[in-house]
Order: C-alpha cells, then structure tokens, then sequence
C-alpha cells in the first residue's frame, strides 16, 4: 500500500515512462511557443533513448525561465557551464534544423 502523501515522492522514484511523459507534456506546454516547438519536438523524438542522466538535464532544463533559456539555445548568450556539453549541442542542432526546415528566421 502507498503512504498517503505517494504524490509527493520525488522524481527518481518515478518510472521512466511516468516521467518521460510528464517531461514531454511539459515540453510541449512551456508558454513561448519557439520553445515549444523546439524542446516537444526533441523530446518526442529522442526521449526513448534518454538514460536517466539525460532525463534528469531536461527535466531541469524544462525549470529554466523561458527567455534565458531562448538566448542560450539560440547563442544569443552563452550558456553557462552547467548547461554546455554535448546534450545541450544535440538540443541546439535540432533547434537548428527545426528551423532550416520551418522557415524561422530565429
């Protein structure tokens, strides 16, 4: 039987799958709809084969503010040592070809 408060453990003790579908729909539901776009359309297509490192980086990712989280994707500021490494590279050359491919002029 679950402790009352079962909602409130935290993530780790999530399955993968309860989290990578609350991390999509996050994803898709950030508020700024470049943003949107970019990081739904990555989760969607890459989550399957996240390992729980990767799971626990976008998670975080998706608690950024928006606007900062825009400047560093789009190089408009550099991202921060916490953020940069290859992760972060292959989000922002979806970002890239999502908008080769849609006609942004991001």
């Amino acid at each position: 039987m679950l402790p009352p408060d079962a909602s409130l453990l935290p993530s780790e003790s999530l399955s993968r799958e309860i989290r990578i579908r609350r991390l999509r729909f996050r994803a898709w539901r950030r508020g700024f709809r470049e943003l949107d776009l970019v990081m739904g359309g990555f989760a969607d297509r890459f989550s399957a084969q996240w390992n729980a490192e990767e799971i626990d980086v976008f998670e975080g990712w998706l608690d950024i503010p928006d606007q900062i989280f825009y400047a560093w994707l789009t190089g408009r500021e550099p991202q921060p040592p916490s953020i940069a490494g290859p992760f972060f590279d292959r989000l922002a050359d979806f970002a890239r070809h999502y908008s080769d491919v849609s006609g942004s002029d991001s």
